[in-house]
């Protein structure tokens, strides 16, 4: 759905041919034997898999089931704890087309009032402001599933219910991941398209104000001929009337001298004239940046040139 001025635009896609067959429903095995070799490192890991208890082998064996039915799609799946790994708390990192999705597994915890030891109330008595905590969090044998944050409108989340649990969820989760990488596939199309008609805008504008460039060029070149050729005139009427006087001059070195002054004057005339010269369209220059923006409209910019 994209926004367009005030309205709304709705486009339905068919889904890429590789998301075209159903997310199969994922077995959890009862144990875990010949883990999955991602899982096995999170399973001899210290910090790699912050869940204790007997939800811990659970845990273990939800993502060894989640990343064999990934990669039997084929993806590939990760540990989240290798160099480079952005999130220090990833478990898994499943990568599809090309794109990242990185999950982990959270051991849900109960809430209880606390009850303060005898140690705390002396720390309180001996420090005023010291500190005891209202309740006490106990792990349980609930787990959530997270996805990395993606927007409000997608699911990132799975929990254990009362209904369902986890277990019963891993194809949904699946889903999620191969979906959310469909949607950047998709949004890098858009913007890949969003930016070749740009360009295209952008050359049009571009060829546009190329040809104002040379209409402006031309009309300049005119005008001074135009005043080139006004000029002329002006001399022309100039060189005859000192033609005339140089014709009533008695002195005989004065009047050779302004012949010779004349003839450099007629030379320069006939230079200058612009209808004594090749007529044709004038050279149009290649214009810098300066001189085109003015004809770019208010979206000029140097990405133009």
């Amino acid at each position: 759905m994209e926004s367009v001025g005030t309205k709304l635009v709705l486009s339905i896609e068919d889904l890429p041919a590789w998301m075209n067959q159903p997310v199969p429903t994922i077995q959890v095995p009862s144990q875990l034997r010949d883990p999955h070799p991602v899982v096995a490192k999170l399973r001899d890991s210290q910090h790699g898999l912050p869940v204790v208890g007997p939800a811990r082998n659970r845990a273990l064996r939800l993502l060894h089931a989640l990343a064999l039915a990934a990669e039997a799609r084929g993806h590939q799946v990760r540990a989240g704890t290798e160099a480079g790994q952005r999130d220090p708390l990833s478990q898994l990192v499943f990568v599809v087309q090309g794109h990242e999705v990185v999950l982990r597994v959270v051991q849900l915890k109960d809430r209880s009032k606390h009850v303060p030891t005898q140690k705390e109330l002396a720390e309180k008595q001996r420090w005023p402001w010291t500190r005891i905590p209202d309740h006490d969090y106990t792990p349980n044998e609930k787990l959530k599933v997270e996805l990395s944050r993606w927007s409000e409108y997608f699911q990132t989340t799975w929990t254990d219910g009362v209904r369902r649990q986890i277990d019963e969820k891993l194809s949904e989760i699946l889903y999620e991941i191969e979906h959310r990488a469909n949607l950047v596939d998709r949004r890098k199309a858009r913007e890949e398209e969003q930016r070749r008609l740009e360009k295209i805008e952008q050359q049009k504008r571009l060829d546009r104000a190329n040809v104002l460039f040379v209409e402006a060029h031309r009309a300049e070149v005119l005008s001074q001929q135009m005043a080139a050729w006004e000029r002329a005139r002006r001399l022309d009427a100039y060189l005859q009337a000192m033609e005339a006087r140089i014709a009533a001059m008695g002195d005989p070195a004065e009047a050779e001298a302004a012949r010779e002054w004349l003839a450099w004057a007629r030379e320069h005339a006939q230079r200058t004239d612009p209808l004594k010269q090749r007529l044709a369209l004038p050279a149009t220059p290649e214009p810098t940046y300066s001189e085109l923006a003015p004809f770019l409209g208010g979206g000029a910019h140097r990405g133009f040139l």
